[in-house]
């Protein structure tokens, strides 16, 4: 049609603007992760500054999926994503079994969980001391109905 743009296929989703501002500050990084995931359904969203506590990494970001499948769609999903505003994948660990996915963006290390896993190895209680950062997500979302 005259006059309209084409649709670019593969052109990647609007995430907030306002989280895709600077993503060399590691907290901009944690919380545009926790905006794709968010987007993907994945639940209990949270962000620990691990910044003071470990030299390898400056925010946890861990979240809970419903399955395998939900999980590593979710992390095939933000890899691209990440991929698509120049930010490089480090690691990846755990992708074949699904059960706990730790998915390594340099400053950020996401962490997700079937509720099993999380329960078992119970990250949010191991970074305790950590501060938690507002995933910037919305409250209704960020944490699961009981």
């Amino acid at each position: 049609m005259p006059g309209s743009e084409p649709r670019r296929s593969g052109t990647p989703k609007e995430v907030r603007p306002e989280l895709d501002q600077d993503l060399r500050d590691p907290l901009h990084l944690a919380r545009l992760c926790a905006s794709i995931l968010d987007e993907k359904k994945i639940t209990d969203l949270e962000i620990f500054d691990v910044g003071e506590s470990t030299t390898l990494t400056g925010f946890f970001v861990i979240g809970t999926g419903l399955s395998p499948r939900h999980l590593q769609s979710s992390a095939d999903d933000l890899e691209k994503a990440m991929k698509d505003r120049g930010v490089r994948r480090l690691g990846l660990e755990g992708y074949r079994d699904g059960k706990w996915i730790l998915l390594d963006v340099g400053d950020v290390v996401i962490h997700l969980f079937l509720e099993e896993a999380r329960s078992f190895y119970d990250l949010d209680l191991l970074w305790g001391d950590a501060p938690r950062v507002d995933p910037g997500i919305g409250a209704e979302r960020a944490k699961s109905a009981p």
